[in-house]
């Protein structure tokens, strides 16, 4: 650049190609840096956020064993209930349209006459879910 702040000694006299000129192959390698930087910590923040909705298997499977299993067919496999109008948790977690989400409000928000009032804290209701849930065996 002149001391006008005309840019001179590249082909076009454009300012933006002559700073890209002066920066040259640095200037892509930190932006290549800088962008793969940037998507790894946004994935690392997701799966952190997804981790913390989603619940622990096993807790899941011993809550269900001590508190549902009275009722329903809670091990994988199993497809008979000891109550027979009680849906086994494979065919809960078949239902289509099955989400964690659906999972909890079911098990927060609705009154079930045939079930007994259980009171479950939010960790409770996510590691339940996620067991029922790991029952899948349709897409």
């Amino acid at each position: 650049m002149d001391r006008l702040g005309h840019c001179v000694g590249n082909r076009s006299g454009n300012p933006i190609l002559a700073t890209k000129e002066r920066i040259g192959s640095f200037g892509d390698n930190a932006m290549r840096v800088f962008i793969i930087s940037f998507l790894v910590g946004l994935a690392a923040a997701v799966s952190a956020v997804q981790a913390q909705d989603i619940g622990d298997l096993r807790k899941g499977r011993r809550f269900a064993l001590d508190a549902c299993a009275a009722c329903h067919a809670v091990r994988s496999g199993q497809t008979q209930s000891p109550l027979d109008t009680a849906p086994s948790f494979q065919e809960i977690a078949d239902t289509p349209g099955m989400t964690a989400a659906a999972l909890n409000f079911w098990l927060t928000a609705q009154v079930h006459p045939a079930m007994p009032l259980l009171m479950l804290s939010s960790q409770q209701v996510r590691d339940v879910s996620a067991y029922i849930l790991s029952l899948r065996t349709k897409p």
